[in-house]
């Protein structure tokens, strides 16, 4: 939405000073890393986000969410993440929690973490969710879980889809095998959303918002192979992901959802 980037101020600096100095260290730190990588970012106008969005992003790697945090800068941007995460004592989950993230079981609804999510999302704060509920394999994103239907449900929260690609065959500086990207969909606003409540069941609308973020994110991958076909060395590495990653669904969630 052009216009709607137009009303907000995209200046890099003014926007810093607007949020807490934890906040601001931590994005420096992302983003000194994102550098590191290579990662350039396409598609999002300085991330000049309205509030209370959530940013619905694909899941490859285990350094996604500090990689799509070095991209906002204008709001916090809450990050809904797997309890394992929040261990105590663990470095990592100091970090979470100073961010104020939200822990989420993966079996089953968390309802805790989902009316937590919905507080900030009213609040007008942004959450970065993975909706696919684990990380997938290179080039094949999806199946999104239900949990990003029944937060949209909920909330009427406008959505962005970002793709990642090469956060899992990341090297330093970049490389032309895996180029490094965070590239931006546009915000889709769910205007026949009460329609559609009208006509099927919650379960079925989750799936239709499932099955949009899902297009959305091909889309968005698409443009990217256009840029810069993926290479052999994706190729392999997806593969190898591939199988991998089934195992690991089956144990998490049966057999059915692999």
């Amino acid at each position: 939405n052009p216009a709607l980037d137009r009303e907000l101020d995209t200046d890099k600096e003014t926007a810093l000073r607007e949020i807490p100095w934890h906040y601001r260290l931590a994005f420096g730190v992302f983003r000194a890393l994102a550098r590191f990588y290579g990662q350039v970012e396409i598609g999002n106008v300085g991330c000049a986000l309205p509030r209370g969005v959530v940013v619905a992003v694909n899941h490859v790697s285990f350094w996604d969410p500090p990689l799509v945090g070095a991209t906002f800068y204008r709001y916090p941007v809450h990050t809904l993440a797997k309890e394992e995460l929040f261990r105590p004592g663990w470095l990592l989950g100091r970090l979470f929690r100073g961010l104020d993230s939200i822990p989420i079981r993966r079996r089953g609804y968390d309802r805790e973490a989902f009316e937590a999510a919905e507080r900030y999302l009213s609040a007008g704060h942004n959450l970065l969710i993975f909706p696919e509920g684990t990380r997938r394999a290179i080039g094949n994103p999806g199946p999104v879980k239900n949990g990003l239907g029944i937060l949209i449900q909920a909330t009427r929260a406008p959505m962005l889809p970002v793709y990642m690609r090469g956060s899992y065959g990341r090297q330093p500086m970049g490389s032309l095998e895996s180029p490094m990207e965070a590239r931006f969909g546009r915000i889709i606003r769910w205007h026949a959303l009460d329609v559609l409540l009208a006509e099927l069941s919650p379960k079925e609308v989750s799936q239709r918002i499932g099955d949009l973020c899902e297009a959305a994110w091909r889309e968005v991958m698409e443009r990217s192979y256009a840029d810069h076909p993926r290479t052999s060395f994706e190729q392999r590495l997806g593969a190898e992901q591939g199988q991998t990653f089934k195992a690991r669904q089956e144990r998490l969630f049966g057999e059915e959802h692999s």
